[in-house]
């Protein structure tokens, strides 16, 4: 199996890729990670002839909210959900030098970075401080000067061979990140159109991901039972009053739980928005079905991501 991810290594789409990889009940000795250096070259390597069965991205933090690069993949290219992973981020000052005096650049992803604030103004007010790609690539390059420091997780200093001046330098402690594992939908031809075939484990016939990991390594409800989760993306069929409402509507008078609501711009003019759902439940659901062929008749298009589940921590 080939998983795309974030790169370089160390990275915590690497984190989570080995997440996915430990609850792989076939061990194949072929499991490869294969890393670059954006996100968006990530999603697209599985439209590559020889690309990769997966790919993983980021989808949301609980401090900084949606990464809207990821969002806007999902929307233009067809690719669907397999599983999603939720990983605890734990932010490191990590650096060649065993002194914070001695730090005159930070490097990091801006998130990291903008979840970092209080600490750099308090801190290394004085530091110069450099965006990149990645915390993995932040590490990488703080590893090649003696001056400078990254902000990363503990296992990316490890593997650059850095010391760790100072952990949990973030903001808020309960950070986290949504992780979704992602692969090419088969049926190019299918566009926005919903599909409702059954995304149960106990018969296996969409998600690929049920193939590799058994329905006992994903996170069940207070019954019991698999917790899944639907998303869609829909583009409001008129723009004028009461168009979302009635969307946010069929699910409501379906008794369906809304987990989140994002609006993403069309790209098309200023002001026109598409929006992402997420909710509880399988689009093999009768009651779920029913929502949302009512909601794909107040939208101009309505796409279907998939049904999954979370792996369990």
């Amino acid at each position: 199996m080939k998983i795309s991810v974030l790169g370089p290594a160390g990275s915590y789409s690497e984190k989570a890729a080995l997440f996915f990889f430990s609850k792989v009940l076939e061990k194949e000795a072929d499991n490869e990670m294969v890393y670059f250096s954006d996100i968006e070259s990530t999603v697209l390597s599985l439209w590559e002839k020889t690309g990769p069965d997966f790919a993983v991205i980021p989808l949301e933090n609980s401090i900084e909210g949606a990464v809207g690069i990821s969002m806007d993949l999902l929307n233009e290219k067809e690719a669907c959900i397999a599983t999603e992973i939720i990983l605890r981020i734990d932010h490191c000052l990590l650096s060649l030098s065993d002194s914070m005096d001695e730090i005159t650049a930070v490097y990091s992803h801006p998130q990291g970075i903008y979840q970092c604030r209080p600490f750099l103004r308090g801190r290394l007010k004085n530091a110069r401080i450099i965006e990149t790609e990645s915390t993995s690539k932040a590490a990488l390059l703080a590893s090649k000067d003696f001056h400078a420091a990254a902000i990363a997780s503990a296992d990316a200093g490890k593997r650059y061979g850095l010391n760790v001046l100072e952990s949990g330098i973030g903001s808020q402690k309960n950070n986290r990140t949504r992780f979704v594992l992602i692969y090419k939908k088969q049926d190019s031809q299918s566009g926005f159109q919903p599909d409702f075939q059954s995304f149960s484990p106990s018969d296996c016939l969409s998600n690929p991901v049920f193939k590799y990991v058994s329905e006992n390594e994903f996170k069940k409800d207070e019954t019991g039972h698999l917790y899944l989760k639907t998303s869609v993306i829909s583009y409001l069929k008129n723009d004028k009053p009461g168009a979302l409402y009635h969307i946010l509507g069929a699910f409501f008078k379906n008794d369906i739980n809304l987990t989140r609501i994002e609006s993403r711009p069309s790209k098309k003019e200023l002001g026109d928005y598409c929006f992402y759902i997420d909710f509880e439940g399988s689009t093999s659901d009768e009651h779920v079905s029913k929502a949302v062929e009512e909601a794909k008749s107040h939208s101009d298009r309505l796409k279907i991501l998939g049904t999954y589940g979370r792996l369990a921590e």
